[in-house]
């Protein structure tokens, strides 16, 4: 499946997620179109920021 086309003035948001492990941290990572990414969403109509990234 190939990613849709971004738009200019779309906003996403999200956060970074990460845990202890032994000798540091693991971080969240999702793969995207054969890239690394961190997990994010669009800001839907109504939404905030923060809601976005909660969801």
């Amino acid at each position: 499946m190939s990613p849709r086309p971004r738009r200019f003035d779309e906003v996403s948001s999200g956060g970074v997620v990460v845990r202890p492990a032994e000798g540091g941290w693991e971080v969240c990572l999702i793969g995207v179109g054969g890239a690394w990414s961190l997990p994010k969403g669009l800001v839907e109509p109504g939404e905030s920021p923060e809601e976005t990234a909660l969801r």
